[in-house]
């Protein structure tokens, strides 16, 4: 048989046995709680997810970039324009467009 160090001193044998042993007295480690999902609110037509808020600021500021023909220097006072402008039209599509009240129920005779 084989024998060779394992990851803390020692000496772990390869005939079926784990590569590394535990300390003597340790204790086991806990496994990690899987990461809670984030609940992202429902998309509308009014209201958009981040990511998206994101593509709509960098396309915004790219044609504010190409604009002024990529003139270095720039850059983020074109991304702060950019963010405001899009914010202003998120902003303004809110207020046109007033949410609906879900439909009455029926009342039981």
């Amino acid at each position: 048989m084989e024998e060779r160090k394992g990851t803390v001193g020692r000496v772990a044998r390869s005939a079926g046995k784990p590569k590394s042993v535990a300390r003597a007295g340790a204790t086991p480690r806990k496994k990690a709680a899987p990461a809670k999902a984030v609940r992202q609110p429902k998309a509308t037509a009014t209201s958009i997810g981040e990511s998206d808020r994101l593509a709509m600021v960098q396309v915004a500021a790219y044609v504010r970039a190409e604009r002024r023909g990529f003139a270095p220097g720039h850059e983020l006072g074109d991304w702060l324009a950019a963010e405001a402008e899009v914010d202003a039209q998120l902003a303004a599509m809110r207020a046109a467009k007033p949410r609906r009240k879900a439909a009455p129920k029926p009342r039981a005779r």
